[in-house]
This record gives C-alpha cells, sequence and structure tokens, in this order.
C-alpha cells in the first residue's frame, strides 16, 4: 500500500507491476491510498510539499526529485 499526504496541493501518478496505473490531485491536507502488484513506477508532482509511505514505512522523496517532480520505483 502507497500512502501520500500533502501539505500544499500536489498530484501523483502511480502504475504497478502488471501496468494498472492510477493518479489523483491531492490538496493541501488530504491524502491519497494506492494499492496493487509491486513494482510500483511512482511519479509526484509538487514533491516537496509530499509525504509518502510504503507499506506504513516513510519513503524520502528528496534524493528522487529534480524540478519539483520526483520519479521513482518501489519493488
Amino acid at each position: 500500500t502507497l500512502r501520500f499526504s500533502a501539505t500544499e496541493d500536489s498530484w501523483v501518478q502511480v502504475v504497478d507491476g502488471v501496468g494498472k496505473s492510477g493518479s489523483k490531485l491531492i490538496g493541501r491536507g488530504t491524502d491519497a491510498v494506492f494499492s496493487g502488484t509491486p513494482p510500483f513506477r511512482v511519479v509526484v508532482g509538487n514533491a516537496a510539499t509530499v509525504k509518502m509511505q510504503y507499506n506504513d514505512q516513510a519513503i524520502d522523496l528528496r534524493p528522487f526529485t529534480g524540478d519539483k517532480v520526483a520519479r521513482l520505483t518501489l519493488e
């Protein structure tokens, strides 16, 4: 399970290992939850304002963030 919470407006796109995809706009103070089959390809907009958890473990998006967008794969 992937959980995203945002302190400012942002967006998330997730594609799981079988190709199931989902995306969601996340408003300030709201959460988004995705589940599926790993690995997950994740893109997060306005990433500096988003906290992410994978199976209840915090994931630091900073190493994956370019110009406001984080791109990573979780296995």
